[in-house]
This record gives structure tokens, sequence and C-alpha cells, in this order.
């Protein structure tokens, strides 16, 4: 099983995106805890009274799909293969002819599944590739026949591919299918365009892999003719109205489209409304117990609308309406130390079964009463004066993912499942200084500018931690570097 991990990235200048690996359990439920703690600066005001937790929740959305699937381009088109998406296509197929019944569904997802795990494995060779660019390696010759292969391997694959057109003229496949079947052919022919392209510019950086150019050359001559011969959308020619906007909207459909096989349906759980709602009705009750036996105790011990009776029942009245808000606010509070403040249920695509569920928790705190491992990993002792400067204010940001592996072992070439949550870092801005600085220093006797510029480091500690091991977390330093315009890197520590 692969080991928990995380990447953090910048999406653009107002969004940070935090990526968590979470391997699939080979049995049972996996429990996950990934918790992020965001370290301010006192003045950026980021506390409870300032943002609120339902503004957390809003600008911190999180998506969870599938990683991609672990089928080699050489198992794609590898006939006994039982794992490649052609081969279970021909199996549907074969069982149309036999029964005359189709699971529409299902081969949709396998063709989905077929561009996904095509684009993985030629991502992972220009990975490799551009690996070898970078520095000088005495290895790179033994990888170019690694460069033919992929062609090859991937002509064949658009061959085999291009085979089922007929098969899908069945009466019983209904025109989706068909439509799925060519923006398969689509997708895969983009990718292998748009990627080659990209290999051949990396590969003509190399001096041991320039003879594979030729190669290439006739390797794109070759799909792009099939491509506008198809007159796919996402096929380049102004001739016929389709430039560079159109082709790139193209494309982005067509990944979307492929990918939404990966991503789980996220379904807000009923169960925090309802306990909301159970108590609020146990908060009126208690108000108006007390109200009751409050008017009871004045009957008993004063004449009816007597001037003692009437204090004693508006007393009792304006009690009742604040031991309501009082018990509410307290449940409130409660219920999210009980369940979450948010509780999602991630629905499977192929399968439409619950299988997972996410717990999210927002805690705000300073810095000084976080646990004693974030601290350390924040680093707090190497500042000598931490104790007497104003504390930082941290936002911690859990989310407690459920695995269901029961129903997600319906995905064979599936090992883990990704948590991708996007921040939106808008509210950090608002309290930060005009970015533009002026600062001097002396050269040859004269005061000279100096290029500067006010920034602000925010410091985030990721820990993943699988719970039902015994083990500790993986704890992750970054430090956000920002200004008023919004993110400008991010450094690991």
């Amino acid at each position: 099983m692969s080991d928990i991990r995380c990447r953090i990235q910048k999406h653009d200048a107002h969004h940070l995106e935090l990526k968590a690996h979470l391997p699939i359990p080979e049995r049972g439920k996996g429990r996950y805890d990934l918790s992020f703690y965001f370290f301010s600066p006192a003045q950026l005001h980021m506390n409870k009274a300032d943002v609120g937790v339902e503004k957390v929740l809003k600008h911190c959305q999180t998506y969870t799909r599938f990683s991609s699937p672990i089928v080699p381009l050489a198992g794609l088109i590898d006939e006994s293969c039982t794992l490649s998406p052609l081969y279970r296509l021909k199996e549907h197929l074969n069982g149309l002819q036999l029964t005359g019944e189709i699971d529409e569904n299902r081969i949709i997802y396998e063709l989905q599944t077929l561009v996904n795990a095509y684009r993985s494995d030629i991502k992972g060779l220009i990975t490799l590739v551009r690996k070898l660019s970078d520095r000088e390696n005495t290895a790179a010759v033994h990888y170019k026949d690694q460069v033919s292969q992929t062609i090859s391997q991937t002509e064949e694959l658009l061959t085999r591919l291009q085979e089922l057109f007929p098969a899908f003229l069945h009466p019983r496949i209904g025109e989706n299918l068909r439509t799925a079947l060519e923006w398969t052919d689509e997708a895969i022919t983009l990718i292998a365009e748009q990627r080659i392209l990209e290999l051949r510019g990396i590969c003509d950086e190399i001096e041991e892999f320039r003879d594979k150019i030729a190669e290439m050359d006739q390797f794109l001559e070759g799909v792009s003719a099939y491509r506008e011969q198809q007159r796919y959308s996402s096929s380049y020619d102004e001739e016929h109205g389709r430039d560079g906007e159109l082709v790139a909207y193209r494309e982005s459909i067509l990944k979307k489209w492929s990918q939404s096989a990966m991503y789980m349906k996220a379904v807000d759980s009923k169960l925090p409304a309802r306990l909301n709602q159970v108590f609020a009705a146990t908060a009126a009750a208690l108000a108006m117990a007390f109200a009751v036996t409050a008017a009871a105790y004045a009957d008993t011990i004063f004449i009816r609308n007597s001037a003692p009776w009437a204090m004693i029942i508006i007393i009792s009245y304006v009690f009742k309406d604040r031991i309501k808000e009082i018990l509410r606010g307290l449940f409130g509070r409660l219920m999210p130390r009980l369940l979450a403040d948010r509780i999602v249920r991630l629905i499977d695509p192929a399968t439409q079964k619950d299988a997972a569920k996410a717990q999210v928790l927002v805690r705000f705190g300073t810095d000084r009463v976080q646990p004693e491992r974030i601290r350390s990993a924040r680093e707090m002792q190497k500042n000598p004066f931490s104790s007497i400067l104003p504390p930082q204010d941290v936002i911690h940001f859990n989310r407690i993912v459920t695995l269901n592996s029961r129903v997600l072992k319906a995905h064979e070439r599936v090992e883990a499942l990704s948590e991708i949550t996007r921040v939106r870092i808008d509210e950090w801005l608002k309290s930060m200084d005009d970015p533009k600085d002026t600062m001097y220093k002396l050269v040859d006797g004269k005061r000279e500018k100096i290029k500067s510029g006010r920034v602000y480091h925010i410091h985030l500690i990721v820990s993943l931690r699988e719970q039902r091991k015994d083990t500790d977390p993986h704890l992750f330093h970054y430090c956000l570097i920002m200004n008023r315009e919004g993110l400008i890197r991010i450094e690991e520590r």
C-alpha cells in the first residue's frame, strides 16, 4: 500500500491548492485525519470574531477523486489484460451479442478510464525525460527506446480503439454511447498530439534523443491528418473556424468529461440540520418548563392578577426567552464537538453508492495553545522573543475521512484517493498594507533605492495521519509568501 503524502501548489494569485494522497485499505474501513494549521500575524485578524466558521467552510472547498488508474500503456493494448478498459469493453460488447442487454453507465465509465489511464502513462514518460534534460545523465541513452515504444504503442491503442466503431452501430447501443466513443477517440488523439509535441521539444534539447525527432514528426503528421479528417473541434483549423480559443475550450471540455469518472459526488449529510432542530426544540421546551413552573409558583403564593403575581409572570417570560437563546447557543457550540461543522457523504460515480464520509471541523486559536508537535513543526523556538510578541492567530481546518473498502474494491485499477482542498486567501489580504515599499542602501557614498516590497509570511503546518495505526502523523511545513495583491510563492521548510 502506498504511503500518505501531501503536495501544495499555487493555483492562482487568490487560491492555494492542497492535495493529500490517501491509500485505499485492502479490507475494512480506512480512517484518515487531515489537519491544516494556518499561522497568521495578529494584524491580519484571522480569528473567530472577524472570520468565523461559516466563512472558512465557504473558502475551503474540498474535492475527492480517485488517483489515476494504474494500467501502463502496454497493459492497455494487451488483449489478455483484464484490467484494460479495452478488454472490458469487448466483454460488454460480447455480452450484448449474447443477451441483448447493455450497461450504458459501465461502458461510458470504461471509456473515460481509458482516456485517464493513457493521460497518466504518457505524462509519466514526459516527466522522466524532462528530468534527464535538466541534468547531464549518462543513463539517458537507455530511455531512447521507451520513446519509440510509446509511439508504437499509442498507434496500436488508437487502432484498437477505432476498431470498436463498427460494433457501436448495434441497434441496442444508443446515441449517448456512440458520442462517448467519439469523445474518447478525440480526447486520446488530442492528448497524443499535444504530449508528443511536448516530448519533441524536450528531446530537441537532449543530444542523445535528437535522432527520435523524425519518428515523432511522422507520428504527429499522421494523427493530425486523422483528427482533421474526423473534423474534431479540438483540431486546429482556422479555415473551418477552429481557432486556438475554440481548441483550448474543447480540450477543457474533454478533460472534464473524462475525469468526471474519477471525482466523487459530495452530498451534505442531513444529520447536523436534524440535530440542530432537536436541540432547538429541547431549548424551547426547557425554557417553557421554566416559565410554566414560575407561573404555577405565582398562582400558589399570590392572588391571581395582583401586582406581585403579574411581576413574576413578566419576569418568567423574560427569562424564558433568554434561557431559550442561551441554550440554543450552548447546543450550537456543543454539536460540532459531538459531530462536526459539516458532514459530507461521498458517492462513488461508478456504483452510485456511499463510498466514504468526511467530517469537517474548524477551530480558532493562537500559536500558544496548539499541540506541542505542531508548535515544534512551526519552529516557534527559533524566535527567542516569541513569548513577548503578540500571539499569532491559528485557523485549524480538520477533515476526517472514512473510506469503505467494501464499496471501493470495485476499482481494481485504483490504489488511492486524492483529497484536493482549494483555499481562497482573500480574507488574509484584506488587512494587509500596500505592497509597495521603499528602502535604500549606500553605494559609493550615495544613497540609492533598492527594489523591495512588503510581504507577509503565513506558515502552514499540514498533519496527515491514519487513525487506525498507532503511528505519528506525517508533518509538512510550508511558508506562504503573500502581499496585498495575492499569493506570490510557496516555500517548503
